[in-house]
């Protein structure tokens, strides 16, 4: 029974870092509403953030977002052969909302994929309207693609 257990064990080790050696590493970038309410103070809403990560690398934006006011976050990449958004965003409401309440605090999580060598600045405006109607804050990413 002993050796059946540790064999067991075993096999679980070898499966889960099977797993973890074979997805691609994930840096996670937060911006909270503390952050967008001190660059409002400080830097004109500009948000500065800078990292570095390798080709195949996943990198997961998590903004601050009060959902239902209008105000989205929106993002442009400066060179998509470095870097292209991978998959479409995902809102979350920090408490489900009531039905009848459309709105409240939450965030919207957006995911880049490093794709070649170089250094790219991803720009993302929280405002309201396609024209950036009340834009209110602005984070600036710069993002350091290594060969990994």
């Amino acid at each position: 029974m002993k050796r059946l257990l540790v064999a067991l064990s075993a096999v679980i080790l070898v499966i889960a870092l099977i797993a973890v050696i074979s997805s691609p590493p994930l840096t996670n970038v937060v911006v909270t509403s503390e952050d967008m309410r001190r660059a409002l103070e400080t830097n004109d809403g500009i948000i500065q953030r800078q990292i570095t990560v390798n080709g195949g690398d996943s990198i997961t934006i998590t903004l601050y977002s009060y959902l239902g006011d209008g105000m989205r976050w929106s993002a442009s990449v400066a060179n998509t052969s470095v870097l292209k958004q991978d998959g479409p965003r995902e809102l979350i409401y920090d408490a489900p909302p009531i039905p009848v309440i459309v709105f409240g605090p939450g965030k919207e999580i957006w995911t880049f994929k490093a794709l070649d060598t170089g250094v790219v600045t991803i720009t993302m405006t929280y405002s309201a309207g396609p024209d950036g109607i009340q834009n209110v804050n602005t984070l600036e990413l710069v993002v350091e693609v290594d060969g990994g």
